[in-house]
């Protein structure tokens, strides 16, 4: 009985592993390298980009 079920868990555990991975390397596409700001005359630059809570660098560009 174990010898049937080893190999079985082995490749469902496998193919999981490859799905959860695979999933999220393919769901990337472009991703936030740097935030700049321009134009801004009467607010800190270093204020603007605390407001921005929604981009972090290095995730997914939505």
């Amino acid at each position: 009985m174990m010898r049937i079920l080893k190999p079985i868990c082995f490749v469902l555990l496998s193919l999981l592993l490859i799905m959860t991975l695979g999933g999220s390397v393919m769901a990337v596409g472009e991703v936030v390298l740097s935030v700049e700001v321009t134009g801004n005359q009467g607010v800190n630059d270093d204020r603007i980009l605390r407001a921005i809570t929604n981009i972090r660098l290095g995730e997914a560009l939505n």
